[in-house]
């Protein structure tokens, strides 16, 4: 009985962290270990901890990646089966570099330093417990930060999130991020150059132009996807009428 105490106490500290926005909804549970060294538990216990949460709605808890922090309400959840891959990826195009905008002359030194790191990471040049995807989404949180506008905190962080449930989604990523490795890089190289000089309408117009790549290459995904059902469906149809005037007298 006293573990699940400890268990519960610790998983109402992390919840904490989140109804605090200390760790924003929409971004990834920091790592066993770190949870383990803030509050002076074994990592066994946050594991607990993490499975109470994940139970009560908190967090989403994905094989090979960080739990992901949702809103227990999830209100948008019954629309996300509607929403396509473009739609999420135009959205990504007009938040994201509104939110680079608004970041430029706020952004710190520290936080440039962090998107650094994230880049680094999303392109395998420092090594990290990150999956390129955790640290992609981090880079664009840390952005959001920036702003210190907690609307567009949340945001961009439940725009990732549903980048992140869509797996369809998450597929063209992997493509697009192998077909697209060294444009998206230097892409987000001038980014990080852009708020650095404090340059407002150049991070914009970059991440713009960015995302209006990747929203193309989903685009042709999906034509491609669809042409292949339909070739799909017409080759079941034609093997059935085959196979119904085959036994025609």
């Amino acid at each position: 009985m006293a573990h699940l105490s400890l268990y519960a106490d610790l998983a109402d500290k992390i919840q904490a962290l989140i109804d605090t926005q200390v760790i924003a909804i929409g971004s990834l549970l920091p790592s066993e270990y770190a949870l383990a060294n803030r509050f002076g538990v074994s990592r066994h216990a946050v594991r607990k901890a993490k499975d109470l949460l994940s139970e009560k709605g908190r967090i989403t808890i994905q094989k090979g990646e960080s739990p992901l922090i949702i809103d227990p309400g999830k209100a948008y959840e019954s629309q996300q089966s509607e929403t396509c891959p473009a739609e999420i990826t135009e959205a990504q195009l007009v938040i994201a570099s509104e939110a680079a905008a608004l970041a430029a002359p706020y952004i710190t030194d520290e936080e440039i330093l962090a998107l650094k790191k994230y880049n680094g990471i999303i392109y395998g040049e420092v090594k990290s417990e990150m999956s390129p995807y955790q640290a992609e989404c981090a880079f664009f949180a840390c952005i959001a930060k920036a702003t210190k506008n907690h609307a567009i905190i949340r945001i961009v962080n439940r725009l990732w999130t549903m980048r992140s449930e869509a797996w369809e989604l998450h597929g063209f990523y992997k493509n697009i991020c192998h077909e697209f490795s060294g444009p998206a890089q230097r892409a987000y190289q001038a980014v990080i150059q852009a708020l650095e000089h404090r340059d407002s309408r150049a991070a914009r117009s970059l991440i713009r132009n960015h995302f209006a790549h990747v929203l193309d290459t989903v685009l042709v995904a999906a034509e491609e996807e669809a042409y292949k059902e339909a070739k799909r469906k017409t080759s079941e149809l034609r093997s059935k009428f085959v196979l119904a005037h085959s036994f025609a007298p």
